[in-house]
């Protein structure tokens, strides 16, 4: 009875995230345990699997492929086709198919793995201490690959030809390296030098020299897997004020890597949520709350190994940690060297560097010397920033160890082939296509106002465009005409011939939200954030919003400011100060400016003329604006050096550290794992009270909240009180009006989005009042809330909408 009539046969697609992952070995050991036969190779729409025996076994197969698939693995479908019976001998793993259509996915890149760190760590194992150890299932991926599918030819590793001993792992099904495209030795992989910075070199093992630099103070421009970073010793404030000087990055945080989890302990509170964060394949950087605070600390090591210096993160309670990711990083730390400042390298604006000669040239007046190597950065990529608020993960950035894995989004049917481009917002960018029904982000871009910005941009397009195959045939962009975004788009419209069509920008942070949330119904959205173009000609961004992914009405809005000199007073938060006292009460208002601001009498009263004359004075009506203003009437921050400092500063000041993990403010009785913001908690929060406020139509005025303020302050109340208040005010104004939207609408879906909803105690108090109200609420999951998930918005809107 045996043969070929008691056999089946499969041909098998599997889509999604399988290819650079250890996919095709670990289905070889699937088939060659259940005495399959057949074959398996990376084809240019996934992994492709042709597979003969029992029919039992084939479905065990079938059940063990998304079941058990290795860590890295995202299995999005499994397509099915039955075939003749070829009567097949064994099972084997056979060359990439290379065909036109190229629709298979580039795994993001991977932090170490623990089986390549035990290696690193052995002196008898040819890894040993080699910085760039990696197998299938860590290591570079999208940073080093230039087209599908992903093999070796095709990514920057082409150069370096394998020696024996890496050629019989990489060919060898049952090991750990089998098919890692990235598989590498000292024998025949990359090197690492170190150079002065005339570009000569220094002699002596990289790794001892850097530390020797690090403990005297230098800074290093570290070329690593995405780019350069700019590092020094994260205890010496000496060092750190130096490169703050020679970057001129004078308040801005400074992002940190540990040595290892104790030292995070030892600085920040975690959570078992925010620990998982830290040690996963993706490995961001993790916004913490400090323990013990930053502190001014003698030249050299603190003795308290939980104080970080003062001048890490001014003006703020948090600091944003990561763990080494490549093998590189656990190289530079030693017993005295614990923490590094790890910022990204790039003069100020510009993109960051990737290549060796752009370096010597770009980073030569910031850094003292350079970590360089010669394996070549293909995608530059960025460092992603994340948050847990509230029991939620929150992009603050979102780039390496996620991009380009793909988010799955709400498609209309009609569409189902449909393509397009959304180029993003301004400020913050990262771009997105859209195509077989996600949407994949593109790496953190940042601003393209400058000639590298925009050539940065371009490139990356067409490199993630090449990645995925996906030819766009409609390109989405920000309404504001003199954005140079908006230039830009249309250029990519007018060069590809495509149609191009404006999204308003707070419609696409609500389509965002709604999107991200796999949400299709009208909702209300609540948009705060700085600016956004408004259809009326004048900058938004304290929107209550309802609408869909194709349409949206504007139901309430603050009460709008002429805003002098436009950008300069948003980069002057006491000018914007002035403005809204000017709005709020006449005359008396531009007079009480005068006496908060007495140095800036003339230019106050210039300002004034201004606004009486409407010259070079826009019209705004954001909550970013509101809260500069508010920061710089309370003295917490006068001046922007960088975007959003006044309102994170001045959301630094109140008295409970709501939705953020901060286990100092608990009993002990009272502490339940990643649940801190209890409901007892924003009650005592509340407790501190709110400012009057009036709505008058369609507009909410600030002014009674002026008038209460300035009362509450010239009683001498407590800055964590005059900041607690104010926040509960912007909340309880967000509760009002959209219950008023309700009234009208019977709508019971709220989204929240825009930059200012990065604000850990505003997300949750307004979250947790409106679910007292009955509403379910959405917040943003897998893009941040600010401008950096834009193009996710833009691009559903340009799906839903009727042309």
């Amino acid at each position: 009875m045996g043969g070929s009539l008691l056999k089946v046969a499969k041909f098998i697609r599997v889509t999604g995230t399988v290819q650079g992952v250890g996919f095709r070995p670990f289905v070889f050991k699937l088939a060659k345990q259940a005495g399959l036969s057949g074959w398996v190779l990376n084809g240019p729409a996934g992994v492709e699997i042709t597979v003969e025996g029992e029919p039992e076994q084939v479905d065990e197969l079938l059940q063990a492929l998304p079941e058990q698939a290795p860590q890295l693995c995202r299995v999005r479908e499994i397509i099915l086709c039955d075939i003749p019976v070829q009567g097949l001998q064994g099972f084997a793993i056979v060359q990439s198919a290379d065909e036109a259509n190229r629709t298979a996915r580039i795994p993001p890149d991977a932090a170490l793995c623990a089986a390549c760190r035990v290696e690193m760590a052995d002196p008898f194992d040819r890894h040993y201490r080699y910085p760039f150890t990696n197998c299938t299932h860590c290591g570079p991926r999208f940073t080093i690959v230039r087209q599908v599918p992903y093999d070796r030819p095709f990514t920057s590793m082409h150069a370096f030809p394998m020696c024996p001993d890496c050629a019989r792992e990489y060919e060898d099904p049952l090991d750990r390296r089998f098919h890692a495209q990235p598989v590498a030795c000292p024998n025949c992989g990359p090197q690492v030098w170190v150079c002065s910075r005339d570009g000569k070199r220094m002699d002596g093992p990289w790794d001892e020299i850097f530390r020797r630099m690090i403990h005297q103070g230098s800074i290093i421009a570290l070329k690593g897997l995405g780019g350069f970073h700019l590092v020094c010793d994260g205890r010496n404030d000496a060092a750190v004020a130096k490169l703050r000087r020679r970057k001129n990055r004078p308040y801005k945080a400074l992002a940190l890597m540990a040595r290892d989890m104790d030292t995070v302990r030892s600085i920040a509170w975690v959570s078992a949520q925010e620990e998982t964060l830290l040690t996963s394949s993706a490995a961001p950087i993790v916004i913490l709350e400090q323990k013990n605070g930053c502190k001014d600390l003698p030249l050299g090591y603190g003795t308290d190994k939980g104080i970080i210096p003062a001048n890490i993160a001014p003006g703020t309670k948090t600091v944003g940690l990561m763990l080494p990711y490549t093998p590189m990083h656990h190289m530079l730390f030693d017993e005295q060297i614990d923490l590094l400042v790890m910022t990204s390298g790039n003069p100020s604006g510009l993109p960051l560097v990737r290549d060796n000669e752009a370096a010597l040239d770009q980073l030569a007046s910031i850094a003292d010397a350079f970590v360089l190597h010669d394996r070549d950065i293909i995608s530059r990529c960025d460092d992603s920033v994340l948050r847990v608020i509230d029991g939620e993960v929150q992009f603050y950035r979102r780039s390496r160890g996620y991009v380009p894995e793909g988010i799955a989004v709400p498609w209309p049917e009609r569409k189902v082939k449909h393509s397009l481009l959304a180029t993003g917002p301004e400020t913050k960018n990262t771009f997105a296509l859209l195509g077989r029904g996600e949407a994949y982000f593109s790496q953190y871009i940042g601003n393209v106002d400058t000639r590298e910005g925009r050539q940065n941009y371009l490139e990356s397009f067409q490199n993630l465009q090449t990645l995925l195959d996906i030819k766009p045939k409609q390109v989405l962009r920000d309404l504001h005409p003199q954005y140079r975004i908006s230039a830009l788009a249309a250029e990519l419209a007018q060069e590809m011939d495509l149609v191009m069509m404006d999204v308003q920008h707070h419609h696409a942070h609500l389509a965002a939200v709604l999107a991200d949330n796999d949400v299709t119904d009208r909702a209300i959205g609540v948009i705060l954030d700085g600016t956004g173009f408004g259809e009326d000609g004048t900058i938004w961004g304290f929107e209550i919003l309802t609408g869909d992914l194709q349409t949206y009405e504007r139901w309430f809005h603050l009460r709008p400011v002429l805003l002098p000199g436009g950008e300069a007073a948003v980069r002057r938060p006491w000018l914007t100060a002035c403005a809204f006292l000017g709005e709020a009460f006449g005359s008396r208002g531009w007079e009480q400016a005068k006496t908060l601001f007495p140095d800036q009498q003339a230019v106050i009263e210039q300002a004034r003329l201004m606004v009486e004359k409407k010259l070079n004075s826009p019209q705004v009506s954001s909550a970013g604006r509101f809260f500069d203003a508010i920061s710089a009437i309370l003295g917490v921050c006068l001046d922007n050096t960088y975007d959003g400092q006044a309102p994170l500063e001045l959301g630094e000041q109140v008295r409970f550290r709501l939705g953020v993990t901060d286990h100092s403010q608990q009993s002990k009785a009272g502490y339940e794992e990643d649940k801190l913001c209890t409901e007892a908690w924003v009650d005592k929060a509340l407790a501190f009270g709110h400012y009057p406020f009036a709505i008058q139509k369609d507009q909410i005025d600030f002014a009674p909240v002026l008038e209460a303020l300035f009362q509450d302050k010239a009683q001498g109340a407590m800055i964590e009180t005059l900041a607690s208040r104010v926040h509960n005010t912007v909340a309880r104004m967000v509760e009002e009006v959209v219950q008023r939207t309700r009234d009208q609408t019977g709508l019971k879906r709220v989204a929240l989005g825009g930059g200012v909803f990065q604000n850990p105690y505003l997300l949750t108090m307004v979250r947790h009042l409106l679910s007292r109200q009955g509403f379910q609420v959405f917040i943003p999951r897998r893009v941040p809330a600010n401008d950096g998930g834009l193009a996710l918005g833009q691009g559903v809107i340009g799906l839903w909408r009727e042309e």
